[in-house]
């Protein structure tokens, strides 16, 4: 029996013309793809795979709010904050026939325009992070720090609006961003 965990992340959803599968993320030993022949949603587990809903409106290039969440027997897959995979073993118990995906929605996706150098800078110097030859000390730059922050935020206003509107489940994943913007551990 695996420990309960949950995560969630954005992802700018495309048509991959010249592959047979997308991938999207992978947790664990947990895969999410996009099949590029009908541009369903699929999950792998170890050496299962559960097909979920067919994804509509890809031609827009959508952001998608992926949430994945596994308890101690069942796994869910939500986009946009809306159940749309759920499965336990070998049994599908819940899937969506199909997710339309809004194109360019300013409510789903705020574009974080602040300059967020100083934030960088304070995290930078709270942390006494320096250049190292090690392969095992992974220091990214900051501009793609600043990525990261901006997706952050994003996911955190995401993750906000859902849990105003009654799913709580969402607590967890919002105090795992809050932690990542200012937590830094080596070796991550």
């Amino acid at each position: 029996m695996q420990p309960p965990w949950s995560i969630m992340f954005w992802i700018q959803l495309r048509q991959w013309p010249d592959a047979p599968a997308g991938l999207i993320a992978t947790y664990e030993n947990i895969t999410v793809f996009l099949s590029t022949e009908d541009n369903v949603i699929g999950i792998r587990d170890g050496n299962k795979t559960y097909l979920g809903p067919k994804i509509s409106g890809l031609d827009n290039m959508p952001w998608i709010c992926f949430g994945l969440t596994r308890g101690q027997s069942i796994t869910t897959l939500y986009l946009n904050g809306k159940q749309a995979l759920q499965f336990s073993e070998d049994t599908i118990i819940f899937r969506l026939n199909e997710f339309h995906a809004t194109a360019g929605d300013p409510q789903k996706v705020k574009a974080i325009q602040q300059d967020l150098s100083p934030w960088i800078q304070k995290r930078e110097s709270m942390f006494k992070l320096k250049e190292t030859t090690s392969k095992d000390y992974v220091l990214i730059s900051s501009s793609d720090q600043e990525d990261q922050l901006r997706q952050r935020i994003q996911a955190l206003d995401a993750l906000l609006g859902a849990f105003h509107n009654g799913k709580l489940y969402f607590f967890d994943d919002m105090t795992a961003n809050l932690r990542s913007l200012v937590f830094y551990k080596e070796k991550n």
